[in-house]
């Protein structure tokens, strides 16, 4: 430490003579003590008292720096893992209703098509998608400034499932989309400009489409459930470990007391 501080000293007095050489200053800090105004000020008054506090304080500040760090994560280890149960919940919810509806789901791809609309039954594509677009354009026709959304439940049953749909019109341009979802299963859907499909047709395929991409929305919904179990595992490794430095910290938080006391004998 003396050696600092002669090291220290002698910079003052280059400064006081305006010697200082170029590199003098990179080189004062080669140990890595830290050279700051107040340690300057420190070395000028002559007192190694003060030198030896503005090294103590500059070590109780790193300290307390790596301390806050450490409280700082130990903060984002809980918030993590409140994130994680949370998406853990609702994909587990989203795969235990999707595993019953895949099951449950029937073919509708030849002759095998079959689609209930209305109350009726359609066997042929094109009649489905005309029913389909009658109904739409029905609800699309009560919509207004007053009325911009309206729901229509059981818009169709195809392939094993009730289709729910929705009619939104946008106050901005006055276009209307159509959302279309699984009955229970608000997950599953898909959404188009009504005008995107004139003649229905768009429509049925879409349905059929989403019907058939279930297995693969569960296979996603698994995957996703992995990796944030495997989030929440990696932040609650680290959960309530203690600050590492905490012993370095109190000796320092002790020197620095130690020193203040020597410098006041009298408080």
């Amino acid at each position: 430490m003396w050696q600092g501080v002669a090291r220290k000293a002698a910079f003052i007095d280059q400064i006081m003579h305006a010697t200082l050489g170029a590199r003098t200053a990179e080189d004062l800090d080669s140990d890595g003590e830290q050279f700051d105004y107040a340690t300057v000020t420190a070395v000028a008054s002559g007192n190694p008292l003060l030198l030896q506090r503005a090294e103590a304080a500059a070590d109780l500040d790193k300290l307390a720096r790596l301390a806050a760090a450490h409280d700082r994560n130990q903060g984002a280890r809980r918030v993590a893992i409140r994130d994680a149960d949370r998406t853990i919940a609702t994909l587990s919810d989203l795969g235990g209703r999707l595993a019953p509806a895949i099951a449950a789901t029937t073919p509708t791809t030849g002759d095998a098509f079959t689609a209930h609309i209305d109350n009726l039954t359609y066997t042929a594509r094109p009649d489905a998608a005309a029913a389909a677009r009658r109904l739409i354009t029905t609800g699309a026709a009560a919509l207004g400034p007053l009325r911009p959304a309206i729901e229509m439940p059981g818009l169709a049953r195809l392939g094993g499932h009730t289709l729910d749909a929705a009619l939104t019109r946008s106050p901005a341009t006055g276009g209307i989309t159509l959302t279309v979802t699984v009955h229970d299963l608000p997950e599953a859907r898909f959404s188009l400009p009504v005008d995107a499909m004139p003649d229905g047709h768009g429509l049925i395929t879409r349905a059929e489409n989403l019907l058939t991409g279930l297995p693969a929305l569960l296979a996603s919904t698994r995957a996703r459930l992995e990796t944030a179990r495997r989030d929440r595992a990696e932040a609650a490794a680290g959960l309530g470990q203690p600050f590492p430095h905490t012993d370095q910290l109190h000796a320092a938080q002790a020197r620095l007391d130690h020193i203040d006391a020597a410098l006041n004998p009298t408080q």
